[in-house]
């Protein structure tokens, strides 16, 4: 049995409780809610009798080796978690590094831990609701989310403006998601932290343009960035 929203929580929040402040913008700390969610997914239950859901086969042929949902999975979303998060130790965000543990909010309000993926090739992508490429790419990479998940693959959004180019909140996250119905996580950075913890090569360039993206192989080992493109998923998946 998979622990509760909060076990997982209390397991990753050391990694996620302070972030430091650069020049004079204040950068926090996305803090996810103390609740957590219900152990077992009613909508992943919902997905599976209504034929919704996708297990597919495995990466080598064998049925269900890499189910895209789970019905034991502590996530509203129903997404299969690894068992390997406790084994990772990060070293950096340059390829061939491991990259270190974000815990986000996901659109079910809930915190969402990246090494949960740790087993996984993850693409995670940053974007705006207000720019244009992001929005035409978001059905490009639900359609690659859709085809590969059940492969070995997951797809991060990360929302850090507003289409007001205000930070975003849970209304942003819900509006995009419907807007391209999404099933994959769309996560809120507010505060934009991530772009620090992820993609430090932004920050140091000054200025940095979205989409931006980077490819994640199994163990959290980066593969490319930060502007990776999301069809490479296919090239490393486990």
């Amino acid at each position: 049995m998979y622990p509760t929203s909060r076990e997982r929580y209390a397991r990753v929040s050391f990694a996620w409780l302070h972030v430091r402040q650069e020049g004079s913008g204040d950068v926090s700390v996305l803090r996810p809610p103390r609740g957590g969610g219900p152990t077992r997914s009613l909508f992943a239950v919902v997905l599976m009798f209504c034929g919704c859901m996708d297990l597919g086969v495995g990466p080598h042929g064998g049925t269900g080796e890499f189910p895209a949902y789970d019905t034991d999975s502590p996530y509203e979303g129903g997404w299969r978690i690894g068992d390997c998060s406790d084994s990772i130790e990060a070293t950096g965000t340059r390829p061939g590094m491991v990259v270190p543990n974000v815990v986000y909010t996901d659109q079910f309000g809930e915190p969402l831990a990246l090494y949960d993926f740790c087993d996984r090739a993850v693409y995670v992508e940053f974007v705006a609701a207000w720019c244009v490429s992001c929005q035409k790419s978001a059905p490009k990479i639900s359609a690659l989310y859709e085809t590969y998940a059940s492969r070995g693959a997951m797809v991060i959004t990360v929302l850090g403006e507003s289409a007001e180019r205000e930070p975003p909140d849970a209304a942003d996250i819900q509006a995009w998601v419907q807007s391209f119905e999404l099933r994959h996580p769309v996560v809120a950075d507010p505060s934009r932290s991530s772009i620090e913890l992820l993609f430090p090569e932004l920050l140091s360039a000054g200025s940095y343009a979205v989409p931006a993206g980077k490819l994640l192989a199994p163990g959290m080992i980066v593969h490319s960035g930060p502007y990776a493109r999301a069809e490479q998923l296919a090239e490393i998946l486990p």
